[in-house]
């Protein structure tokens, strides 16, 4: 696990260093302090070993990890309007299950603060990292225009060489662990990492919503743009996660 742990902060090291490159070139910064509109939109999705690495990575900050899983677990025992409490998913799932998570995809991040800052900033998933860096953010970046921008299209890095790391990271989260490379939603995965007992209690109770425990086979198309362009022009449907590979996940 230490080793998935090292190759992990090497990858987020390199998202920071594009962050640098960029700002560089744009002559302007990617994110404006305090701004959260990114995450008042937006739950992300993170991978387990993420999940597993975030109450891991700040051992002599306790507290910090206490409040971490806290907020994890009162945004997962939150109803949020979700109608389907049968404990993990099994199988392809659509209908009301399938409203249920993309409606709390869509909620606001609960690591977000009052300030608009994430609590989490510094050790936040490598999707939260890709976004405005290797993926366009201009439909809600309000973030001032930078060298050569424009209202409809931002600057990003291209991703041909960050891109095969990050896939080749992930496989080899595979071999080691096959659950290390499942995602869902972040406070979903933190809990789980940090209390695996009380997380399968909740669970056996129906005390979180089953579109909180969907997992999925992590996929990175999303984090990269000209993927994302392809997608939703209809090119190539392959890149997308297909239902069919949806599963839930258990401690």
């Amino acid at each position: 696990m230490l080793q998935a742990f090292l190759e992990l902060r090497a990858l987020q090291g390199l998202f920071d260093q594009a962050t640098g490159v960029l700002e560089r070139q744009l002559q302007a910064p990617v994110c404006v302090s305090k701004c959260g509109r990114c995450c008042q939109v937006n739950t992300p999705m993170a991978s387990i070993i993420e999940g597993i690495n975030l109450v891991s990575v700040d051992m002599m900050e306790v507290e910090k990890i206490r409040r971490l899983v806290q907020t994890a677990e009162g945004w997962l025992l939150e109803p949020h309007g979700n109608k389907i409490f049968q404990g993990v998913p099994v199988g392809h799932q659509s209908g009301s299950i399938m409203e249920d998570w993309y409606r709390t995809a869509r909620m606001q991040c609960p690591y977000l603060d009052d300030k608009m800052e994430c609590v989490l900033h510094k050790d936040r998933p490598l999707v939260c990292r890709a976004f405005g860096v290797f993926r366009d953010a201009v439909e809600i970046c309000p973030r001032p225009l930078g060298k050569g921008e424009t209202a409809e299209r931002h600057g990003i890095i291209q991703s041909d060489q960050v891109r095969p790391l990050v896939k080749e990271f992930y496989e080899s989260c595979k071999q080691r662990q096959p659950a290390w490379a499942i995602r869902s939603y972040l406070p979903t995965v933190i809990f789980r990492a940090a209390s695996p007992k009380k997380f399968q209690e909740y669970i056996a109770g129906n005390k979180i919503a089953s579109a909180k425990l969907i997992g999925m086979e992590f996929d990175t198309s999303l984090m990269w743009q000209p993927q994302l362009d392809k997608l939703r022009a209809g090119v190539s449907p392959e890149l997308v996660v297909q239902e069919e590979a949806i599963h839930g996940i258990s401690a």
